[in-house]
């Protein structure tokens, strides 16, 4: 029994566009799809954009800080 091997790696699959195999995938997924936002969640948008900032604050609150003085080095060395 002689089996087709391929040496340039799996081919890939092709659906014909006027088919009813595309137009139901098509159809189920605007149905499922129909009550929401077309360009995403606002609620989710605006914690997204609230982290980002959150973060970027915290970064520039560091940087602007400095560096940390020897003294809390010193403690920090005796506690450990």
């Amino acid at each position: 029994m002689d089996i087709p091997v391929r040496s340039n790696g799996p081919q890939r699959i092709a659906f014909d566009a006027e088919g009813d195999f595309l137009k139901t995938v098509r159809a189920r997924v605007h149905e499922a799809l129909q009550g929401c936002a077309p360009r995403g969640n606002p609620r989710q948008l605006r914690k997204a954009a609230f982290i980002a900032v959150w973060f970027l604050a915290s970064f520039a609150l560091m940087l602007a800080a400095g560096p940390i003085p020897a003294r809390c080095c010193r403690v920090r060395a005796a506690i450990w």
